[in-house]
């Protein structure tokens, strides 16, 4: 019986041909992309809270002990006590900035308990923390169906974990609270193949050793205006993160080495 393509690989691979597409399409509306991202007149502002469907593909570690963590797009709800954030985005001509919040956070649930080594089993309960600061600039005049910004800033990452044995005994001074901050950069790219209707392709990199290792990410969103003030849509995003701190393996050591895949609605609104 052959394998089951994840949803989250189906996804990408749509949006992908989505963002290709709409980029065709796009070239012969030569004033869509100028409606879409605000013109180079007056301050823009958007504000969206929003709600996450997300997989995480990776390793947890506490020193030598490692649990992978992988509640699926199905049954995330079940797992996630809350998965949502915050999206704030404001700018003038060709500046913007972005302020983005995300929380995930997890129970010692089935879907968190795995065979670990040193242990029968391990459950954690578990808190993952993004904040993302960054600040945009626009490359060239606003002209055509598509426009291109450069973006640079940082990214801030608390992890949580509370380990419980198979017991169900829990040492809250056994957890481990980690915190460190990764510098971005990256681009981003808008397609307006209607005056309606805008795709929004993001790539970024950074870590560099600051904070993780390497961290990288990429998403595409497709959204439609509404109304003059009202936008819905949905996003998905990759993000991987490679972080090490102390001696891999030791007693005190923190390794988080995890992909974020997440499926994003958003209702969004605009001035």
């Amino acid at each position: 019986m052959p394998n089951r393509e994840p949803i989250w690989a189906t996804t990408a691979r749509s949006l992908a041909r989505l963002t290709v597409a709409a980029a065709i399409v796009g070239l012969s509306t030569p004033r869509a992309a100028a409606a879409q991202a605000g013109g180079d007149g007056g301050w823009r502002l958007r504000f969206a809270p929003y709600v996450q469907a997300l997989r995480i593909d990776g390793n947890w570690a506490l020193g030598p002990v490692a649990a992978p963590a992988d509640p699926r797009f199905g049954n995330a709800f079940c797992g996630l006590t809350v998965a949502g954030g915050i999206y704030l985005e404001g700018g003038k001509g060709r500046w913007s900035a972005i302020v983005d919040g995300a929380l995930v956070r997890s129970g010692g649930v089935p879907e968190f308990v795995r065979p670990v080594t040193g242990a029968a089993q391990l459950s954690l309960s578990s808190s993952l923390l993004n904040l993302e600061l960054l600040g945009t600039c626009r490359l060239g005049p606003q002209a055509g169906s598509g426009w291109l910004e450069l973006l640079g800033g940082a990214r801030y990452t608390a992890i949580a974990q509370v380990p419980s044995a198979s017991g169900g005994a829990t040492d809250r001074d056994a957890g481990l609270r980690k915190a460190w901050v990764d510098p971005l950069v990256g681009f981003r790219i808008g397609i307006a193949p209607h005056h309606r209707m805008r795709i929004v392709t993001r790539g970024d990199v950074g870590g560099f050793g600051v904070g993780a290792d390497l961290t990288w990410g990429y998403s595409t969103a497709l959204v439609f205006r509404l109304t003059r003030v009202v936008e819905l849509g949905v996003e998905y995003r990759i993000v991987d993160v490679d972080y090490v701190d102390g001696e891999s393996g030791a007693s005190d050591s923190f390794v988080y080495d995890g992909t974020t895949h997440s499926l994003t609605p958003r209702l969004t609104l605009g001035l």
